[in-house]
């Protein structure tokens, strides 16, 4: 995953061969959001932690935040020394320290390091972790099941549904990096970079631990047979996605940050994984 985002990176600069496959590296980044609740959802579930949002926010923020605003510093040195840059007005520099670049669309991509975007939507998660774990960890097997297969459902129904409503599938492509002047712009970035774009897919992960926990508990032979071919068979239908274009759905730079690849996604975690 992390290897196909750097060659999605290389792909959309110019640096790398035109192949179809590298240009559906972006996609992975949903996936590192439910990896993080996945991870989150396990490690509470073994360890309990007393902590309010704040607390908790702060405990998680120390092993990020002091190695990104170092990286700050050589970034604005650059910004000032290097013309191609432009250095972020005080203001934005500011409310980037604090992690708070993809709340703001119009900041989003005025910042330094630009990369780090996602950093600020784990804030967003980690206050809302111990909430929603207590509710997740309430869910019976066929509840979170339901709720699962809801998240999965929800991004394929817009998928359906907007070719019906409209016909203009591209109307993404107008926004170009960096501006904010139009309805347009501001909906793009919203949906790139926004918590609220990535909200279903933390939740998601959740959801995936408190699953796999729960169908350990069933003892069903079958269900581990399951578990066996579920991530090679996930990875062979997105290697068959990524690899043939004339598949590929609808305006797939936006319908995938939708999430549309959650159900594939999810079982490579859930196989990858295993049972407890």
């Amino acid at each position: 995953a992390s290897l196909h985002v750097v060659a999605g990176h290389l792909y959309a600069s110019g640096h790398i061969g035109k192949v179809h496959f590298f240009s559906w590296g972006f996609t992975w980044v949903p996936w590192f959001f439910m990896l993080s609740g996945f991870v989150l959802f396990s490690a509470n579930s073994r360890r309990p932690t007393h902590e309010n949002p704040f607390e908790y926010v702060a405990r998680r923020s120390a092993t990020i935040w002091p190695l990104y605003a170092i990286s700050l510093v050589p970034a604005l040195i650059i910004s000032k020394r290097v013309a191609a840059f432009d250095t972020p007005h005080g203001v934005y520099l500011a409310l980037q320290v604090l992690l708070v670049q993809s709340w703001v669309p119009w900041l989003t991509e005025h910042t330094l390091q630009m990369h780090c975007w996602f950093l600020s939507c784990m804030l967003v998660y980690w206050f809302c972790f111990k909430a929603l774990y207590r509710c997740v960890a309430r869910l019976s097997l066929h509840v979170t099941g339901l709720l699962m297969l809801t998240i999965f459902a929800f991004p394929w129904v817009i998928v359906v549904a907007i070719p019906a409503l409209s016909q203009d599938l591209e109307w993404y492509t107008e926004h170009r990096f960096g501006e904010r002047s139009t309805f347009v712009d501001i909906a793009v970035i919203f949906l790139k970079f926004h918590p609220l774009s990535y909200f279903h897919v933390f939740v998601l992960g959740m959801l995936l631990a408190n699953f796999r926990l729960l169908l350990d508990a069933q003892s069903k032979v079958w269900y581990r047979y399951v578990m066996e071919i579920i991530t090679p068979l996930s990875y062979t239908l997105l290697f068959v996605l990524f690899g043939i274009e004339a598949i590929q759905p609808w305006a797939f730079k936006l319908s995938a940050r939708l999430s549309i690849l959650l159900p594939m996604q999810a079982g490579i975690l859930l196989g990858l994984a295993g049972l407890p």
